[in-house]
């Protein structure tokens, strides 16, 4: 093999980067729908926000990574399938940890990759290109047309102040509080700024202030918790992208009952579903949400490249 070079992928050569990206050298038509996506990924996200590399001996490339910057300084990692025709694992693995550390040393708090528990080939790549296991997470999903929400009575000791009704400062307090004890994603704490969590936690999605809540606890309404729910930008659904409870509050039906208001309120706007990703060993936010009414969809492990190093969460 000639000498291998890790470059950026010159702006005339990004289509057929993106074309080995996604298949390798295979010419299977089902992959050109897949390359249309991160086409306009790409497109959408401008120059400066992604790095497209490739790893190329002479001519011919034998592996392609894409890293595409989001708020919050969070970056996604896509990279060529390991299995596919054309694909050189040893320098995928060695272009993986390349791109993922010159986005983190660039800037980034975190490079994440989301992949299928059950292939076991991309588990191997990012395990050797340096990569950890950040969690392992379940998708969860209510459909909002086969059980619409119920009507319930209001707790008259919690109070509701939404997006327009506090500040992100006091909105960072209590997701603050919440971290205490969670189950999670423990590694992450420390890793990034509170205005960069909340940016991130906006970006997520449609942006929907009115389905931001604070909620108070007692006589004196004191911040007990929060719920932030957007509007999905791939169809007529709702995401819940963070719900946490201060742990002087827990075990007692808080989380319960702002599922219940995004529900309705998601069901208002005209959702037909409500969707939420959890942490597998947060035991007991699973149970709420199946109590809920929310049911497994599938499950993704979340490997990442972190801004500093905590030690490796235990998953077992």
């Amino acid at each position: 093999m000639d000498h291998v070079e890790i470059q950026p992928v010159p702006r005339r050569s990004r289509a057929a980067a993106i074309k080995f990206l996604v298949a390798g050298t295979s010419n299977d038509r089902q992959t050109r729908a897949q390359e249309q996506v991160i086409q306009q990924m790409v497109s959408r996200s401008g120059s400066a926000a992604i790095r497209l590399w490739w790893s190329r001996s002479g001519r011919t490339t034998l592996a392609v990574a894409l890293v595409v910057e989001g708020a919050g300084r969070i970056s996604m990692l896509f990279f060529s399938p390991p299995d596919a025709p054309g694909v050189d694992c040893a320098q995928l693995v060695r272009l993986i940890g390349e791109i993922s550390r010159d986005a983190v040393e660039g800037g980034m708090s975190l490079v994440q990759a989301l992949i299928d528990p059950a292939d076991s080939e991309q588990v191997a790549v990012l395990v050797d290109s340096g990569m950890m296991l950040l969690a392992d997470l379940i998708y969860m999903s209510r459909n909002l047309l086969s059980r619409p929400p119920e009507p319930k009575d209001a707790r008259d000791d919690l109070t509701w102040r939404n997006y327009k009704q506090f500040t992100e400062a006091q909105l960072g307090e209590v997701i603050l509080q919440s971290y205490t004890d969670s189950l999670d994603c423990p590694a992450l704490r420390g890793v990034r700024e509170m205005p960069d969590i909340i940016a991130g936690h906006k970006c997520s999605g449609a942006f929907c202030p009115e389905a931001w809540w604070i909620v108070g606890c007692g006589d004196q309404a004191t911040p007990a918790g929060c719920i932030l729910v957007n509007d999905s930008i791939r169809g007529p659904s709702a995401d819940i992208i963070y719900m946490g409870v201060a742990r002087e509050f827990r075990r007692q039906g808080l989380a319960g009952a702002m599922l219940d208001r995004a529900i309705a309120q998601a069901s208002e706007r005209n959702r037909q579903a409500v969707s939420v990703a959890v942490d597998t060993r947060n035991d007991h936010a699973i149970r709420v949400y199946e109590q809920s009414g929310f049911s497994e969809i599938h499950r993704r492990l979340a490997y990442v490249v972190l801004k500093s190093g905590p030690k490796k969460p235990d998953l077992k």
